[in-house]
Parts: C-alpha cells; sequence; structure tokens
C-alpha cells in the first residue's frame, strides 16, 4: 500500500508539474506600445505598414472622434522612430489604411477624395493606389470599379499572387460588412469572392492581413460572442485552400477595448496593431482626485487608439 501510494503521489506530481510547466509554456505574453512617445502617443494611432527594409513606419493619425484621418511616415535613425510627418499627398481629405506595394514602390489606401480635384468629396471610402518613382510620391488613382463600389471599401492588402483582400459590403454578404478576395487576371481584378462561412459571419468582418504566401488569415470582427471588446482579432489557416475556422486571439493579445488594424512584420516575427486598451474599466483601482483625471487624460492609455506589437508565435500558436 505503501509503494503504491508514493507512485501515485509521484504520478500526481509528475503530471501537476507538466501542467504547470505547460501553463507556464503556454502564457500570452502582453503586446508592448510600438515607438512609445513618438508613434505612440497620447493622440490617435491607427494602422501599421512597413517599407521593405523596416526603416520607414506608414501609419494614419486621425481626429479624437475618428472623423478625419490623414497619412504619416517615421524613419527609423540610429535605432530611434523619426517625428512623423505627414506624406505629401495626404492632409486634405481622410486617408488611412496604408499598404506597400511590393519592392517599396508605392502605397494602396484608402480615401474619401473625390477621382477629379473639382468634384465634391465621396460620400463613402474607396481604394487608392499611389506610386512612389525617383523619390517622388506620384498623383493617386482610384482602383477600378471592379473593386469600388457605391458602397465602403476598405484595408486593402495585396499577397504574393496579386490577390487582393479587402473589406467590403456587397449583396452577397453574410449580413454586415465581410472580406472579399480579388484575384488578378489578365485583364485587371477578378470579380471579388466573399470568404466564406470559416471568415465571415452575421457579425461585421473587417480588415483583413494575408501574408504574402496566403498562408493564414488574421482579421477583426465586431461584437462576436467569445469577443472581449467590440471588436476583437481573429486568426485562420489556410490548409490547401480552405480556411479553417477562425479562432479567437487570446487576452491579453486582445483586450476590452477595439483591438484592429494589423499587420506583421516583413520577417514574419511580430504582430503589429492599434488598439484602444485604456486603464477606466470601473471601478478604478482607487478614487482619482481632479489631478489625476486631468492626467489620465494627457496619457498613453487614455481610450484613443495605440500601436503594439507582440511576437508572432504567441499568435499562431507555436
Amino acid at each position: 500500500m505503501r509503494l503504491k501510494s508514493r507512485v501515485n503521489l509521484l504520478t500526481l506530481f509528475v503530471f501537476s508539474t507538466s501542467i504547470s510547466v505547460h501553463a507556464e509554456e503556454t502564457t500570452t505574453p502582453s503586446p508592448e506600445l510600438f515607438g512609445e512617445g513618438v508613434i505612440s502617443t497620447p493622440e490617435y494611432e491607427l494602422n501599421a505598414a512597413f517599407s521593405p527594409d523596416g526603416n520607414t513606419f506608414y501609419f494614419a493619425k486621425s481626429a479624437p472622434d475618428f472623423s478625419f484621418w490623414t497619412l504619416v511616415e517615421s524613419h527609423l535613425v540610429d535605432g530611434n522612430w523619426t517625428t512623423p510627418e505627414i506624406l505629401p499627398f495626404s492632409g486634405k481629405y481622410s486617408d488611412a489604411d496604408p499598404f506597400v506595394l511590393p519592392g517599396g514602390k508605392g502605397l494602396l489606401f484608402i480615401s474619401d477624395r473625390p477621382e477629379n480635384e473639382n468634384d465634391t468629396v465621396s460620400k463613402d471610402l474607396d481604394i487608392w493606389q499611389v506610386e512612389y518613382d525617383l523619390g517622388q510620391w506620384l498623383k493617386p488613382r482610384r482602383l477600378s470599379s471592379v473593386i469600388n463600389s457605391p458602397q465602403a471599401e476598405w484595408f486593402p492588402c495585396l499577397t504574393g499572387n496579386g490577390t487582393l483582400f479587402f473589406t467590403a459590403l456587397r449583396s452577397d454578404g453574410k449580413g454586415s460588412y465581410d472580406i472579399y478576395r480579388s484575384k488578378p487576371t489578365d485583364n485587371g481584378w477578378g470579380e471579388p469572392e466573399n470568404l466564406g462561412d470559416s471568415i465571415n459571419s452575421k457579425f461585421a468582418e473587417i480588415e483583413a492581413f494575408v501574408p504574402p504566401d496566403e498562408s493564414y488569415i488574421i482579421f477583426c470582427s465586431y461584437n462576436r460572442p467569445d469577443g472581449l471588446g467590440n471588436s476583437d482579432m481573429y486568426i485562420s489557416f489556410n490548409f490547401n485552400g480552405v480556411w479553417s475556422t477562425a479562432r479567437h486571439l487570446d487576452a491579453p493579445i486582445n483586450s476590452s477595448g477595439e483591438d484592429r488594424h494589423m499587420t506583421v512584420t516583413s520577417d514574419g516575427k511580430y504582430l503589429v496593431f492599434t488598439s484602444t486598451r485604456n486603464g477606466w474599466e470601473t471601478p478604478l483601482e482607487r478614487k482619482l482626485n481632479y489631478s489625476d483625471f486631468q492626467e489620465k487624460l494627457a496619457s498613453l492609455y487614455n481610450g484613443l487608439g495605440n500601436i503594439f506589437r507582440v511576437e508572432m508565435n504567441s499568435v499562431i500558436g507555436k
């Protein structure tokens, strides 16, 4: 009996230790602020796009009420990000969602700008393209009507074979905004395809990042039952052309705030995304006085968007 008891106790100890070690190994790390004080500030920052060499960072700055956005760039110099500057073609109309074209030869982005300078501002968002040539930004042009419709399109992402993924509201949708893809043809873009039930649902699915090899997709969805806030990030994997059922990213990658506008660095090491996570969840840890409240409003965690990064290994489950 004693030997059996000792064996049972040893087995229990080994089993418990194994669980403990496994739990420690799979603990999801907390995302860290990106470019704290320069990129991420008490103002509203969103989006993330890197030049191929990783030394230029494109993102958007927003009005506090999210009514206007402008595209900016920052450069990595001696290990530090420079003060952002508004891109030459931006700053007049609402522009956001930059995506760097292959070779860094330009950007895809969204805008409410009119197609012709003297027209009235567009009532919806369309996807635009701007080339960068010989150190100069050329005149932006609106993508074709195969992609852009009378409804809003946003968050373009181009993969290695030229397939364009984007968000749209279409008649074949699942009930709200869905994620679509358009494959290249000899005559331009092919008819957009809804990504189907593994990705899209009756809830709004938006803002998909897909790597060049299309091995996975990370996207945002609003108000799903397993969500932590009003928008959370999900991942699905591509198995021989079939998308797996999307999986919610664990906390603290997702939070009770809005978590969206994601990209992955070209080396595949980091997921970079926008979050409105903050410290306003009630009850607060302690009662604030007026000075405390003012300090909180001026802090990085005041409820406006910041840009974060987290290692991709924790996202894909390795």
